[in-house]
């Protein structure tokens, strides 16, 4: 996208991903909030949006941080959300393009595939590696269990993608510039003054 793939200094980049993660993070886990409806999952989607809208390796970096706050905020075992963040990072990456259009395309194809991929892998990980052994679970009860929310999910997801292009978007606005009139092209330029 553009506007958001314009180059600007490594400070101003820290900034805006800090205050991006932050504020992400704290909506997602705001206690009591998420309890009615399904919960977008901002620190999924973050390393997907930087990714296709940034070239080079800061969605793969993006990726590994907010799987590390995905990972600690959610007290599971390190590793998992970082790896799965750093893969979605480095594959919106190669797909990064300055063409607006290819750009929608590509979001609207990875932001089903990135929820079903993670559904999909959650599920088959709680069925593999329960918390209780004693539970009998099967896996197409586990599968059932985790595909009835699809729906909701993918709306909660699609919002989390909304919010996160807004953010940048305002993150890495730049106004522009007007263009300074001389007098002749003030008064029409030199043929109209004959």
């Amino acid at each position: 996208m553009p506007g958001i793939s314009r180059p600007i200094n490594i400070w101003q980049r820290v900034l805006v991903y800090a205050a991006l993660l932050v504020v992400l993070a704290s909506i997602q886990v705001f206690p009591g909030q998420w309890t009615r409806i399904a919960a977008p999952d901002f620190l999924l989607f973050l390393p997907l949006i930087i990714g296709l809208t940034r070239a080079g390796g800061e969605g793969f970096t993006m990726g590994l941080i907010s799987g590390f706050m995905r990972d600690y905020l959610t007290g599971r075992l390190y590793g998992l959300g970082m790896f799965e963040g750093m893969i979605i990072g480095l594959l919106a990456g190669l797909f990064f393009s300055e063409n607006k259009k290819m750009f929608w395309k590509r979001l609207l194809l990875f932001w089903p595939a990135v929820t079903l991929v993670h559904i999909i892998s959650m599920t088959l990980l709680s069925y593999f590696f329960p918390l209780d052994s004693n539970l009998p679970l099967s896996l197409a009860m586990i599968l059932r269990e985790s595909f009835a929310g699809l729906p909701l999910m993918l709306v909660a997801n699609l919002f989390a993608c909304v919010i996160i292009l807004f953010f940048l978007w305002l993150g890495f606005y730049q106004k522009k510039k007007k263009h300074k009139k001389t007098d002749l092209e003030g008064y029409g330029g030199y043929d109209r003054a004959l």
